[in-house]
């Protein structure tokens, strides 16, 4: 700090920033680190400590400038320039940051862990592709370099090119045995494309060997188990990883995502709020059930996705008669649906905070109130509804005639951060046509973004689409309660029509979300959704077998002769 601070004052400051630190609350700690800087422009390493805060708080664009900061000061510290990289390809500056990436690692070719960060940043934002040239290259002047050998095998494996990486490894591990330390490195990459069964199966030697296991490597082993619906034994993976890393927020989330797919409710939502800052919303007054709410004001935000908002909106049923003033932050697609819910609900942006007295996000409303509703979870149904004038706007649709009316949904956002497997939770229009050539049924589009310009591709003209005339989840409400049944991926729109009521049959992959729990066709959270759980690799397997049920649906179905004899009670029956 200053020369004109006190030795007394100084202390102080670092003792007030130290427990903010501590107890992680990084959005008090920012403004304390911006007071230092304040005081002694030339604090480099304040700058850097600025740069971890904003990235913390998903506040990339300021980080990037706060890194900045610090490397001007410092020029040659390389930590530093890899935080400021991650922060511009994390704002998906790819152009202008990629060769950037690339010099850093020619300039550091004698280091292959900072090799390793540079390419890492690359792979981050499943830039695959450049991080095997990348390595590749560096290969060439380090041949007998077994670590950046074993990170290409990963990148290889990440790229989509899973048999060229595995053989590379096989490879490496035969020339060296004692590589057998490697192996976290291609568990994680197998993880990363859904090999999550032959990720367990490589690391079985590991497992058994007198090895340290890291907390990575157990939160690797952790989710490859919850995606091949184990979640139980997955649980003391997480519970290992934890001793090692307490505050490891990957560890954090994947216990209670296993905990809540076992259902084991009680425990997963208080782990669950434990949940990574980047899926957090910024919030100033938490409450989490633990005072009256009688005549104060809630503000209620939304986190995560539409559709989460959708699923967790159902609690503030519970607030109806507690005299609770109840504000609904939401984004724009929500906004006019959730404001039709109840005359004593108010709803405003999602970056706005009017005035409150408390605030609680969404998903932690199970958490709250948990301790007055214990786990059953609310499954009355409808809790959403259309508006009156907006039926009227869509009422146009063709007459199906005798024909049930079916709404299809064939892809969600793609999230390539979540790696190559997340790809399985969509689908193509094309793949969907052992569902839209049933001519028994009229199909009706309700897929918007990207997707929906394969309609127009694939000459399409018998699926209905209305989707010109949509500003929201509002107007898709209004078709959807038009419809008979919905078919879709694992989106919004197959919450929002289980929020309506409505029949809707949701295709999911193997691997499904947590929420979904495991090995069974039905959930709690919406009585009208029937799920068709898909083999590893695609949808396809669950599009063939909603393919093959919807006859049955229709009524179209034709009897097979069957070898088996009935009994009188089984006719009776």
């Amino acid at each position: 700090m200053n020369a004109f601070l006190s030795q007394t004052t100084e202390q102080k400051y670092i003792n007030d920033l130290t427990s903010l630190l501590e107890k992680n609350d990084y959005l008090s700690a920012i403004p304390q680190v911006r007071s230092g800087i304040r005081s002694k422009p030339s604090w480099v390493e304040g700058y850097a400590l600025l740069g971890r805060l904003l990235w913390q708080t998903g506040q990339h664009n300021e980080a990037a400038d706060a890194f900045q900061d610090a490397i001007r000061l410092q020029p040659d510290n390389p930590e530093w320039q890899i935080q400021f990289l991650r922060c511009k390809m994390k704002l998906g500056e790819f152009e202008q940051t990629v060769p950037k990436i690339l010099n850093f690692v020619a300039n550091h070719t004698d280091n292959s862990s900072l090799i390793i960060e540079g390419v890492s940043l690359l792979s981050e934002v499943s830039q695959h592709d450049v991080a095997v040239a990348c390595l590749t290259w560096c290969l060439k002047k380090r041949p007998d370099d077994s670590v950046l050998c074993s990170t290409l095998a990963a990148e290889l494996i990440s790229s989509g090119r899973a048999s060229e990486g595995s053989a590379l490894f096989i490879d490496l591990m035969t020339r060296h045995p004692d590589t057998i330390g490697y192996t976290p490195i291609i568990v994680a990459a197998l993880g990363n494309i859904g090999e999550f069964d032959f990720a367990l199966r490589i690391s079985e030697a590991y497992q058994e060997s007198d090895l340290p296991k890291s907390s990575a490597f157990l939160n690797n082993i952790a989710c490859a188990l919850v995606a091949l619906n184990r979640s139980e034994e997955a649980i003391p993976y997480c519970e290992a990883g934890l001793a090692i890393e307490p505050e490891n927020e990957d560890l954090r989330f994947g216990l209670a995502a296993a905990l809540l797919k076992s259902g084991a409710f009680e425990k997963g939502w208080r782990q669950h709020e434990l949940r990574p800052a980047l899926l957090r919303r910024r919030e100033s007054r938490p409450w989490r059930g633990e005072e009256d709410v009688h005549g104060k004001t809630l503000l209620l935000i939304g986190d995560q996705g539409l559709g989460d908002c959708i699923q967790f909106i159902r609690y503030i049923r519970f607030f109806k008669d507690t005299g609770t003033r109840l504000i609904v932050a939401v984004e724009a697609p929500l906004q006019r649906l959730f404001a039709n819910m109840a005359v004593w609900v108010e709803v405003c942006d999602i970056d706005e905070r009017p005035e409150h007295d408390l605030s609680c996000p969404l998903l932690s409303l199970p958490f709250a109130l948990m301790r007055f509703i214990g786990t059953t979870i609310p499954a009355e149904v409808p809790y959403l509804h259309p508006y009156p004038e907006d039926l009227t706007r869509f009422s146009s649709l063709p007459d199906p005639g005798n024909k049930k009316r079916i709404g299809v949904v064939w892809s969600g956002a793609k999230r390539a951060q979540y790696g190559l497997f997340y790809r399985a939770r969509s689908s193509s229009l094309k793949d969907f046509l052992p569902i839209l050539e049933q001519k028994e049924a009229e199909f009706v589009n309700l897929q918007l973004g990207e997707p929906r310009d394969e309609i127009r591709e694939a000459g399409l003209a018998t699926l209905i689409d209305p989707m010109d005339d949509v500003r929201d989840m509002a107007d898709t409400a209004a078709i959807i309660q038009s419809l008979d049944l919905i078919i879709s991926v694992d989106t919004s729109v197959a919450h929002l029509a289980g929020a309506l009521g409505k029949p809707v049959w949701m295709l999911t992959r193997s691997d499904c979300c947590w929420r979904w729990l495991e090995d069974r066709d039905d959930t709690p959270w919406y009585p009208t959704m029937r799920i068709f759980r898909s083999e590893p690799g695609s949808l396809q397997h669950a599009i063939s077998l909603a393919a093959r049920e919807l006859p049955h649906f229709l009524g179209t179905a034709r009897l097979q002769p069957s070898d088996h004899t009935y009994s009188k009670d089984e006719v009776l029956v």
